[in-house]
C-alpha cells in the first residue's frame, strides 16, 4: 500500500507516494539533495534547475548502463545454456 512521505530536496518540500518505507524514501531524498547541493556549490556553481537536470541525466545514464549490462549478462548466460 502506498504511503505519503514528506521530503525536502534542494529547498523544496514534496509529498511522495511510495510503497517503500519512510527511512528508505528519506535516504533517497538525502542522497539527491547532497548531489544537487554539491553541483550547485562546489563543482560547477550551476543553478538549481541545471543541477536538477544534471542529476537526472546522471541517474538515467547509470540506470541505462545497468540495464544494458544486465541484458548482456542474461544473453551470455542463455548462450552458455544452449551449448550444453
Amino acid at each position: 500500500m502506498k504511503e505519503k512521505h514528506i521530503v525536502t530536496i534542494a529547498g523544496s518540500t514534496l509529498t511522495v507516494l511510495s510503497e517503500e518505507d519512510e527511512e528508505y524514501v528519506q535516504q533517497l531524498a538525502q542522497i539527491l539533495d547532497r548531489r544537487i547541493n554539491d553541483l550547485m556549490i562546489h563543482k560547477n556553481k550551476c543553478t538549481k534547475s541545471e543541477a536538477l537536470l544534471l542529476c537526472a541525466l546522471d541517474y538515467l545514464d547509470a540506470t541505462v548502463k545497468l540495464k544494458t549490462e544486465l541484458e548482456e549478462r542474461k544473453e551470455r548466460g542463455n548462450g552458455a545454456d544452449n551449448g550444453r
